[in-house]
């Protein structure tokens, strides 16, 4: 992990601003749940968050499957107030997240 790598959360953009702040809280949050090594070593080196928007629930569903096809450790909250949507997801540090995410605006 170098030192400038960060943790790539993208969060609807058909959300409001703050729906927007609390599901990326809630995925940050389940990314470190489910993957502590990951989020342990990049607090210690990085610390970087780049929190990212995408369009829709269909987008980021796109997103998720392009990570799942490059094996790339991610996290999904889905909000139970919003019909169990996905709202968020998380990706880990790294190359793999950068390329996939570099068309995508900061949210």
């Amino acid at each position: 992990m170098l030192a400038n790598d960060k943790l790539y959360i993208v969060v609807r953009k058909d959300l409001d601003s703050g729906s927007q702040l609390a599901q990326s809280c809630h995925v940050a949050f389940e990314f470190s749940r489910q993957h502590p090594d990951i989020s342990i070593r990049w607090q210690e080196h990085s610390n970087y968050i780049c929190i990212l928007s995408a369009k829709d629930e269909e987008e980021i569903i796109q997103l998720l499957d392009k990570a799942k096809e490059n094996s790339i450790n991610h996290s999904v909250f889905r909000e139970e107030d919003l019909n169990n949507s996905i709202t968020a997801i998380a990706l880990e540090p790294g190359i793999h997240s950068k390329k996939l995410c570099k068309k995508l605006k900061l949210a």
